[in-house]
């Protein structure tokens, strides 16, 4: 168009204007405010440190001398490998944070300027960081057991993933029971509600920001151990100046084995104790008599004592009425349950309870006890009812067992603590003591026996004019009786199910 050296013409859209051309390569006319002006791309930025984050990096960078004539307006980051990017609308030096990277991988980063010419070329290459993992799985320590819990001690891991950690978690084997601390570095965990009795071990995880590490090694094994649970309370028996008492062991000893029961008494707090792990019975001695008591018992193992049983039922010791026979033997001057000596021989009263053979004091010994025909198939029916038999069952328990009332600790012995029933050759002897073989010399020896009424198998009550009682032994399915009659004594075998008197002698 006629210009000069250097010039060329432009058409403004409205008329042509004159311009110098500019040399660089690269350079592009631009309408910039109202002018046209010659620019091109910026200077490469120069690149700064890079810092790692979780799944992120932040790049440093400074801007470049030369905008190439037109204000910068943005910075872009390149990771490698990846090629994520990152952008910052400004002029000046800063940072950019590129995200969507992967875990515990290496990058470096390259920044590239933009104005309005375009992009510039990339600045050098950054250093390489890696952006934050898991941690490492933490080191196991000791596991201390402790009541119905666990005290875990770990070591913090090497390397934290490059985000520092938040908690530490410890599981059970079995039953992943936790417990969890919130801190970055070593120190202990306690897991609660573990089952006394019970063996664990116990893993560590570590957590950061990103996650969960591996679980640690296998702790060594610990069993947790506690007091035990309170013991059942079974039925408390009066003797002269004390009281048994019946108890079952708990169904949890506390993982530890029970080493001593012990009874209390109330009022009084008079105790008594037995060094064993299973139920049984406690004698408390040195109580007063004529004063009503009721008892309670814990259990002791190598950890501590159980809270206290229920209380027993209310009993009241009393001095034991006794009379000492021709033999020499120390009988209760008594029938069980008679309130007093017999006065005459035909002293029905003097008769006291009525004993099916082998039973305890349950109830069904009381002349106003109900009936059932139901047979029982243990030792204690658990009910207070006569039991009715039939000619071909014989016996109130079914299958029976020939180990009742057998000694003075006989099962369902129903005689004060220290006495039994007799044997056979027991009564025997005492027949050959006294000054007549019958009931005349009977009444007439220390022992004062008289007329006793009795309960037949069916559950009906007979009247005798004469004495029958039971003693401890048995032949086969039947049980073994005597009896006194005014005109001689005899002894003989009759069904088990019947009701008899029962006079306790001194073992």
């Amino acid at each position: 168009m006629g210009t000069d050296s250097n010039q060329m013409l432009y058409w403004t859209g409205t008329a042509w204007g004159l311009s110098d051309a500019v040399v660089q390569e690269g350079a592009v006319l631009k309408m910039i405010n109202g002018n046209l002006v010659w620019v091109s791309v910026p200077g490469a930025p120069a690149i700064g440190l890079a810092t790692a984050g979780i799944g992120e990096a932040t790049v440093a960078y400074t801007a470049p001398a030369s905008d190439g004539g037109s204000s910068i307006i943005s910075y872009t980051a390149i990771s490698s490998p990846g090629g994520h990017t990152g952008t910052v609308n400004q002029s000046g030096s800063g940072s950019i944070t590129v995200t969507g990277l992967s875990s515990g991988t290496a990058y470096t980063f390259t920044v590239k300027a933009v104005n309005a010419a375009g992009r510039s070329a990339a600045s050098a290459v950054s250093n390489s960081v890696t952006t934050a993992t898991v941690p490492d799985a933490p080191g196991i320590d000791l596991a201390t057991a402790g009541n119905g819990y666990a005290t875990i001690a770990y070591t913090a891991p090497a390397s934290d993933g490059g985000s520092s950690i938040t908690s530490y978690t410890a599981t059970s084997i079995p039953g992943g029971h936790t417990g969890t601390v919130s801190q970055s570095g070593s120190g202990t965990i306690t897991v609660p509600g573990l089952t006394n009795g019970t063996a664990y071990t116990f893993t560590v995880k570590a957590t950061n920001a990103v996650g969960d590490s591996e679980e640690s090694a296998a702790s060594n094994s610990v069993t947790p151990v506690g007091e035990p649970d309170a013991p059942l309370i079974g039925n408390a028996i009066a003797f002269d100046g004390g009281t048994e008492v019946a108890y079952t062991a708990p169904a949890d000893n506390g993982g530890s084995e029970i080493i001593s029961y012990t009874a209390t008494s109330s009022p009084g707090g008079v105790t008594g104790t037995v060094n064993q792990a299973g139920s049984g019975t406690i004698v408390v001695s040195g109580l007063s008599n004529a004063t009503a008591y009721t008892f309670t018992v814990t259990a002791t193992n190598a950890l501590g004592t159980s809270v206290a049983s229920a209380a027993s039922n209310s009993v009241t010791s009393e001095e034991i009425p006794v009379a000492t026979s021709a033999t020499g033997r120390i009988w209760m001057d008594r029938n069980l349950g008679a309130s007093h000596v017999a006065t005459s021989i035909n002293d029905d009263e003097a008769s006291g309870y009525l004993y099916q053979w082998g039973r305890g004091n349950d109830g069904h010994q009381l002349l106003t006890s109900g009936t059932t025909n139901i047979l029982s198939s243990s030792d204690e029916p658990g009910h207070g009812d006569f039991i009715t038999v039939s000619t071909s069952a014989r016996d109130w328990r079914s299958p029976q067992n020939d180990a009742l009332w057998q000694g003075v600790d006989g099962i369902n012995n129903p005689c004060p603590k220290g006495f039994r029933l007799p044997t056979a050759n027991e009564v025997e002897l005492e027949m050959i003591s006294w000054t007549t073989r019958d009931l005349l010399g009977a009444f007439a020896s220390p022992l004062k026996w008289s007329y006793s009424s009795y309960r037949d198998p069916d559950g009906s009550f007979v009247k005798t004019p004469y004495g029958r009682g039971w003693t401890s032994g048995f032949d086969r399915k039947y049980a073994l009786y005597f009896e006194i009659l005014s005109a001689g004594t005899s002894t003989g075998l009759y069904y088990r199910g019947a009701a008899y008197s029962v006079r306790c002698i001194k073992d």
